[in-house]
């Protein structure tokens, strides 16, 4: 991977939603969608279903750094 691209890949993920487990664990992407059971979160490779049951708080990126993250992800090929 050359050295741009991780340093864009590491910016991005800086400003990604943060989801904090109940076991100690963190997670970063951005949250796609939730509800009272679940929240699916874009990793950037994939998604993960987390029980909502599992998740004690989630620290949302601001507006202009999702949007940022998101613009990123297309341009890598991702959706959000």
């Amino acid at each position: 991977m050359p050295l741009a691209a991780l340093i864009a890949l590491l910016a991005a993920s800086a400003s990604a939603d943060t989801v904090h487990l109940k076991n100690g664990r963190t997670m970063e992407g951005m949250v796609q969608s939730e509800d009272k059971k679940e929240l699916v979160l874009d990793i950037g490779y994939g998604t993960v279903t987390l029980q909502r049951a599992d998740v004690a708080r989630i620290e949302r990126a601001a507006g202009s750094s999702r949007a940022a993250l998101e613009k990123e992800n297309r341009l890598r090929g991702f959706e959000a």
